[in-house]
């Protein structure tokens, strides 16, 4: 429990400026370094989080963990990603598993969609399940990749939590064919929910195969 909300900002921020993004935008690895799994390709990635959390009865506090990521391609413009972020040794924990499919809709830009499933736990109790809707929209500056999303959770079954929306900044930096760096600032935009992340900001290093 370390960053207050103005730190984590300006964390953000600086991390984005480093060399960090999208996977549209990700070095191609070259053939010989393709995976042995008969064509399975993919992302899977790790890092450090920290953040600013809010409790439904007003009361703040400060949180670190880590992020765990997936992605699956299943076609050259529509993956599977799955992201679990845990802090506070469990206190609270996020899981989500999206169907994405990318569009070439504007010139300069990677657009894409997607829906899943996700699921929110506080104190070791879930505290709601829900159908997640995904938007985003993806460039490329110097370099590197950005890309701004929305997801909306459309919560199933929940005694505390009605339906909630986040936004989340990524960027992403390809250090060589294989790995990049990347950095993530995420807030929560809409809902009232048990806990309420403020603001979160994470940085860690994405492998390929």
């Amino acid at each position: 429990m370390a960053l207050n909300k103005k730190t984590t900002i300006i964390a953000a921020l600086g991390a984005l400026i480093l060399p960090v993004a999208a996977k549209d935008h990700a070095v191609e690895a070259p053939a010989e370094a393709a995976s042995s799994c008969d064509g399975l390709s993919g992302l899977y990635g790790i890092g450090y989080s920290s953040g600013n959390f809010s409790a439904s009865d007003g009361s703040e506090g400060d949180a670190d963990g880590y992020t765990l990521g997936l992605r699956l391609n299943v076609t050259e413009d529509t993956e599977v990603f799955f992201l679990y972020q845990d802090y506070d040794g469990g206190d609270f924990n996020e899981a989500t598993a999206i169907l994405r499919k990318s569009y070439d809709l504007i010139e300069g830009f990677t657009t894409r969609a997607g829906i899943g499933y996700g699921t929110q736990s506080v104190d070791g109790s879930v505290a709601s399940n829900a159908i997640v809707g995904e938007v985003a929209i993806g460039t490329e500056i110097a370099g590197i990749g950005i890309s701004l999303t929305y997801d909306h959770n459309f919560v199933l079954d929940s005694e505390v939590n009605d339906d909630f929306a986040t936004m989340h900044l990524v960027g992403i930096y390809p250090l060589s064919d294989s790995m990049n760096l990347w950095a993530a600032y995420e807030w929560q935009v809409s809902g009232d929910t048990l806990v309420e992340k403020d603001d979160t900001t994470s940085i860690g290093i994405g492998i390929r195969f």
